[in-house]
């Protein structure tokens, strides 16, 4: 496991979701990415997995769901989640078009 500092997301929060899907095989990488619909930040699961296929999905948003759970609701957090499976991306289209790859916060040893 890769783990590398980001300020964005408090470190709480990135370390709640880290410890829920790090041990799921099919999470290659989690991102503290710009959030492209607003002014917050987002959590980016990147995932290997049959396309379409929920199965692999579901654990992925049952952590965010817990996260979500265990943040007070006080707590000035913005940011969302999102997941992508790079067997889902079209022929051509790299990870690093989409995400920059400087926002890694977890990467599995393997996924590098």
């Amino acid at each position: 496991m890769v783990e590398f500092p980001n300020p964005q997301i408090p470190e709480a929060v990135r370390s709640a979701f880290i410890s829920r899907v790090k041990d799921l095989p099919q999470v290659q990488a989690v991102y503290d990415t710009k959030s492209l619909e607003g002014e917050g930040r987002r959590l980016l699961t990147v995932i290997s997995a049959p396309p379409f296929d929920m199965m692999y999905r579901n654990p992925v948003y049952q952590a965010e769901m817990e996260v979500l759970q265990s943040i007070e609701t006080s707590a000035d957090v913005d940011f969302d989640f999102r997941l992508i499976n790079i067997q889902e991306l079209q022929e051509g289209v790299e990870l690093s078009h989409i995400v920059p790859q400087t926002d890694v916060i977890y990467a599995r040893e393997e996924a590098k």
